[in-house]
């Protein structure tokens, strides 16, 4: 209830009230603010809200606009001002969020919204503090903000979505005070030195299919959107069926025909992956990566995957390692070419996605 009608309920409430409190400071300020900034008082710059969707978050500038000969802008510490150093460690250059949140776009208390070329970054786990509006302020933000890396501050914001609470908030907005009073920055949003989050490695594991999986590879194997480009395509299938699939799968395993795996990443089973042909067949190898509830783009699952696959074949002592790919899967034909592959033949027609006829390419890689 807190969580779904009063927490938003307050945030109008307490946010109107701030704006109307502090409406004679602001009339003051921003002229201040843009003097010294020479123009613009305001930093606007798209931010991902709750559920990732994009608003216009709303600053104080601390910075200047100065750029290198070639027009690109400075590194942050050469831009910002004696007076934005101010702005931030008193925290003023945030009170302009107080409209974001009247507006609905942030909360007084949640994750602190980051750009919105993050959203892809996230892996399962840290996707999970865009479950909540954003916040003015927020738990990673009192725990040792500058001294915490992202996924340490990323840990911090997921705790706060599945304990979210009145107390809670209001424990973070007592901490928050205590920040300001100290002088202990609690805005991150362009924080001066930190590096762009360019995604967690995944820790991808690969467990053999066991009979246990019935249930898992039946739900994929009867949803399109997961196997639309699976080799072979979109073959909806009954219980009956799905364990037939699972114990052909468990006996090959146990035979070393091929070997299938269960995708687990952050504690998830996101897909399942094949490597066929490593014993009884001349043929080369060949890889089968299916995720599940992410695609080829889903935060380096499947690279990571690849590369595991790649080493359990060169266990086996193979020269070659093939696979095919729907040509459509644009994402998928990257990663691999990345990986090392190269195209041996193209297949038209070969596979049905949608109702259309799609390319199938095959691809090999010496390992």
């Amino acid at each position: 209830m807190y969580r779904h009608f009063f927490k938003p309920l307050l945030d109008f409430i307490l946010s109107l009230l701030a704006v109307i409190v502090l409406s004679p400071f602001f009339l003051l300020f921003t002229p201040i603010v843009a003097i010294a900034m020479k123009g613009n008082p305001f930093f606007v710059q798209e931010r991902a809200g709750k559920n990732g969707k994009p608003f216009k978050l709303i600053k104080y500038r601390s910075m200047t606009n100065k750029k290198d000969e070639s027009g690109k802008l400075l590194p942050n510490n050469q831009r910002i001002t004696k007076f934005g150093k101010l702005l931030r460690n008193l925290s003023l250059d945030e009170l302009p969020q107080l409209f974001n949140i009247l507006c609905g776009q942030m909360s007084i208390v949640g994750p602190r919204p980051l750009h919105v070329r993050y959203n892809d970054r996230y892996n399962f786990n840290q996707a999970k503090r865009l479950l909540v509006r954003p916040g003015l302020t927020g738990y990673a933000q009192v725990h040792g903000r500058n001294a915490v890396s992202w996924e340490g501050k990323f840990d911090m914001d997921v705790y706060y979505v599945e304990n979210l609470s009145f107390l809670l908030d209001i424990k973070i907005l007592l901490d928050t005070v205590k920040c300001v009073l100290r002088r202990e920055g609690i805005n991150n949003g362009a924080q001066i030195g930190t590096e762009d989050f360019m995604g967690t490695k995944p820790q991808v594991s690969l467990v053999e299919v066991s009979e246990s999986d019935v249930e898992l590879i039946m739900k994929w194997r009867n949803d399109e959107s997961i196997f639309r480009y699976c080799v072979g395509g979109y073959h909806p299938v009954d219980r009956e069926k799905a364990e037939e699939i699972v114990n052909a799968m468990v006996k090959e395993n146990s035979d070393g025909i091929a070997k299938r795996y269960i995708i687990e990443t952050d504690g998830h089973k996101v897909g399942f992956v094949g490597l066929y042909g490593i014993k009884g067949s001349e043929k080369i190898p060949e890889l089968g990566i299916y995720i599940g509830e992410h695609d080829f783009q889903g935060k380096g699952i499947a690279t990571e995957t690849c590369l595991q696959l790649e080493n359990i074949a060169r266990s086996f002592g193979k020269q070659r390692i093939g696979l095919k790919v729907v040509a459509e899967n644009l994402p998928a034909v990257r990663m691999y070419k990345k990986l090392g592959y190269h195209e041996v033949e193209i297949h038209q027609g070969e596979q049905v996605v949608n109702g259309k006829a799609c390319d199938v390419v095959y691809m090999e890689k010496s390992i």
